[in-house]
């Protein structure tokens, strides 16, 4: 069979360890650049050219502006300068495997024990109407885990999937079928009696 391979997916084998890095999937990054650059040159001309006689601007007007631009700019250029900039970096060794996404400070680096570890999986999940591949594991409990989500292709999670189960030496096996959440097994077998 063959497994075709996404060129956003950066995979380094060494010795006992292995690196996957990936870039999250940011559909609307030139729209958000496109109207933070709008907002930033409207503040511009208000601060820097002449009001019209009969069109000033009261204070309060002007202040309040000044006070709404203060707010949306460094959160809507925080937020394009992570989606130009963000990656997620998963280092696995035998005893576990370590998860750090950049440059959100609000994702934490978790770390998996891979004892007992059953399977990788991957699902597409929605989320703000938006559909994404998310990648999953089973821990010896059979409980599922999620382990990284956002790719920037179906191709690039299954990707991942496929080298974190030949790293551990893991079969490929179903999982209540194709592209179902975990929590939503669908339709199972008649029960025997």
């Amino acid at each position: 069979m063959l497994y075709p391979k996404d060129s956003g997916v950066k995979v380094e084998r060494h010795e006992g360890s292995m690196k996957i890095e990936w870039r999250w999937k940011c559909e609307d990054k030139a729209s958000m650049t496109v109207v933070a650059t709008m907002i930033s040159v409207t503040a511009i001309m208000v601060a820097v050219l002449p009001e019209k006689p009969g069109q000033e601007m009261s204070h309060g007007s002007r202040l309040s502006f000044y006070i709404l631009v203060c707010l949306a700019l460094p959160s809507m250029y925080s937020y394009v300068l992570s989606c130009y900039l963000n990656r997620t970096k998963v280092h696995c060794e035998q005893e576990r495997i370590t998860v750090q996404a950049w440059p959100f400070p609000w994702f934490k680096t978790f770390e998996v024990p891979t004892k007992g570890l059953k399977q990788f999986f991957v699902t597409q999940s929605r989320s703000n109407s938006r559909k994404h591949w998310t990648l999953y594991f089973l821990d010896a409990d059979s409980n599922y885990r999620e382990l990284g989500k956002y790719f920037t292709s179906e191709i690039a999670a299954f990707q991942m999937c496929h080298e974190l189960q030949d790293f551990y030496g893991l079969e490929d096996l179903p999982v209540y079928g194709q592209n179902t959440l975990p929590h939503q097994p669908g339709p199972r077998g008649q029960q025997k009696k």
